[in-house]
């Protein structure tokens, strides 16, 4: 049969593009990330292990495989914003293209159109994609893997299933066990729907589960297998693992909130983090630990908006499944969809260590789970049966109201007559659907574009502003409080990669009042209170242009231009110069990639020269002995327009 175009398609897909594309870049990139891809276009090694420096001192915390495309699209397009930022708005377009092509078999092109408006429209997947945070390209690898999935179930292809599982194993080389968190519903979908006996279904599950594992600990295989002094130092790690990294740092330590093991402290009660679990990393609100967090007036209004609607909506599918004293296919394909989205909410709703923008991954289920609610609680209404057919005019009352009070709870942020608004039309959806049947279908239309219109405001809002926060995108009022997103208004203090606060070493404290070290400028437009306009917040103090320019007029030909505490400064070095820079401390500034012995074989091998030790101590919070080396075998550099600098002039 010959294959339709459908407008419909296009206007969501042009949508989304717009979402996705428009102004991107105002606010900058992560620049952590950005620096990282600038040194893997200038050699293979790099390329290979996702190095931040191009001289192959550390790397950054995360799996390769996005970076790799983003490294690739620098390498096309030249390096800049625009050019790292590509491949995930890409990703987010194509993401809602996959979804409705996943959603069409099962359920028609109209709830397939709803799937994949929904999430086009969703506040925080949109925040994400316009970011070079890898997430928008884990959640497209990890829907081309449910689209193998169910052609696998369709079509009886076993094959499919092991694509499916290779798919997912490439998703944890983009964010380790992130991509997990799914893993639980592909299982639970096999087992319930494959077409095959349940023996064989078990065997099927079992060789599938080797070749995940298999895929997945592939680049870890290869970088544990290299001798450690021939790659570098495996950045966010204690012991230079990736194995430590996925387990710990991108692993349990996420649920966990331990930081006790991580950024090269002794000290094992914990990091200047704050153990409250109302703060997630970086410091970020992510409200109480408990089944309403994600109701909580910080996290609503990123993904929250439709989850009374999806609860209707199931509802509505158990209701279905007894009456027909079955489980159908579209069943099963709703079951789907709810264990994705379950565990997820658990996670999200106990962890202690997570950035809003992570609830991106929670998208593609609650699109697919709105919209096959919508048919199925449209179908029940038109049935006229019993009390069934009220459960969709309630189930629109309540999600009007629900978003009303995401409203309240922002109430100083935006105009107040939005929330009489919504509860009128809800109000109105609701009584003529009850009321009438004469025109509920265009009712219906209507109502459920009128449940989009405040995800998609929320969404637009920093799109239209500028000022997405690039190193942790959230969406709303909250992120146009300036360049690069209104949550760092008052951070003084450099984040990480993910915005983690770094270990402040010991006998440091943290700068007051937003100061600066001497040498250290903020960027130009920016004060005390403001935040760094690349980056979306910065990923660290620019150097002077003094102290730079000095570094650059005294370079005799070593690899890096300055050693410096950790990649935030590292990273301004490598983007706005010629030169490379190393990162001692890594991405907070305490991984023990640095010791004694490596500085004094960087030195005499005349691979660096300058180091500079203000605002945080070289070598990370427990290595005194590489501060003490510096201090007794390197020069201080004096100057009015710096503090802080040695140079090391030979033995």
């Amino acid at each position: 049969m010959k294959k339709r175009f459908d407008p419909w398609l296009a206007a969501i897909l042009a949508l989304s593009a717009i979402l996705n594309f428009y102004n991107i870049g105002a606010s900058g990139s992560n620049s952590y990330y950005t620096a990282a891809v600038k040194s893997m276009t200038t050699n293979w090694k790099s390329f290979f292990y996702a190095s931040l420096d191009s001289g192959n001192f550390i790397t950054v915390d995360k799996p390769p495989v996005a970076l790799w495309v983003q490294a690739i699209s620098a390498k096309i397009f030249g390096v800049s914003d625009w050019s790292v930022l590509l491949p995930e708005a890409i990703a987010g377009v194509l993401s809602v293209f996959v979804l409705y092509t996943i959603v069409k078999p099962v359920f028609g092109i109209k709830t397939a159109r709803w799937a994949g408006l929904v999430l086009a429209v969703t506040p925080i997947f949109v925040a994400v994609t316009r970011t070079n945070n890898t997430d928008a390209m884990l959640i497209l690898t990890l829907l081309f893997a449910v689209w193998s999935l169910m052609k696998s179930v369709q079509q009886k292809k076993f094959s499919l299933l092991l694509l499916s599982m290779v798919l997912i194993g490439i998703g944890f080389n983009i964010k380790m066990l992130q991509a997990y968190m799914v893993v639980p519903a592909f299982y639970l979908f096999y087992l319930i729907a494959a077409q095959h006996n349940w023996k064989k279904r078990i065997v099927h599950l079992v060789m599938a589960t080797v070749i995940l594992l298999g895929v997945s600990v592939s680049y870890t295989t290869a970088v544990q297998l290299t001798p450690e002094e021939n790659r570098p130092y495996i950045g966010g790690s204690q012991t230079n693992s990736v194995l430590e990294l996925a387990f710990g740092y991108n692993g349990i330590q996420r649920l966990t909130g331990d930081q006790s093991k991580s950024g090269g402290t002794d000290d094992k009660s914990g990091s200047l983090l704050n153990n409250n679990s109302s703060q997630g990393a970086g410091g970020e609100d992510i409200g109480e630990a408990g089944v309403l967090r994600l109701f909580s007036d910080s996290m609503s209004g990123q993904s929250s908006w439709l989850l009374p609607f999806v609860l209707f909506g199931l509802i509505g599918i158990a209701v279905s499944i007894k009456r027909q004293r079955a489980l159908t296919m579209q069943h099963k394909f709703a079951i789907f969809w709810l264990a994705w989205l379950l565990p997820m909410m658990g996670f999200f709703s106990i962890a202690s260590f997570y950035h809003r923008y992570y609830l991106s991954m929670m998208g593609p289920a609650v699109a697919a789970l709105t919209a096959i609610g919508g048919a199925v609680l449209w179908g029940l209404y038109k049935e006229k049966k019993n009390w069934s057919r009220l459960l969709f005019p309630i189930a629109l009352l309540a999600t009007f109201a629900f978003e009303a009070y995401v409203l309240y709870q922002n109430i100083d942020s935006i105009q107040p007559w939005l929330i009489g608004g919504v509860l009128a039309l809800g109000l109105m959806v609701c009584i003529l659907l009850i009321l009438t049947t004469k025109y509920a279908h265009h009712v219906r239309t209507a109502a459920m574009l009128g449940l989009l219109l405040m995800p998609a405001y929320w969404a637009a809002i920093p799109v239209m502003a500028g000022t997405t926060n690039s190193i942790m995108p959230t969406a709303g009022p909250a992120a146009a409080g300036g360049p690069g997103g209104g949550v760092f208004a008052d951070r003084g203090m450099a984040m990480a990669a993910d915005g983690e606060r770094p270990e402040m070493p010991e006998g440091m404290e943290m700068p007051q009042d937003g100061e600066m070290p001497d040498g250290m400028e903020r960027p130009d437009g920016t004060d005390e209170n403001s935040s760094d306009g690349r980056g979306g917040g910065g990923m660290g103090r620019e150097m002077s242009e003094e102290l730079i320019s000095y570094l650059e007029e005294n370079n005799t030909g070593e690899t890096y231009l300055v050693a410096v505490q950790n990649a935030n400064s590292a990273a301004s070095i490598i983007l706005d110069t010629d030169y490379t820079a190393l990162a001692m401390g890594g991405f907070g500034g305490s991984d023990p990639a640095m010791t004694v012995e490596k500085l004094e074989e960087m030195t005499a091998g005349r691979e660096v020269k300058f180091f500079m030790t203000s605002g945080g101590g070289p070598g990370g919070g427990q290595n005194s002995e590489v501060t003490e080396w510096i201090q007794e075998h390197c020069k201080e550099v004096t100057s009015d327009d710096w503090s802080g600098l040695y140079v090391y002039e030979g033995a």
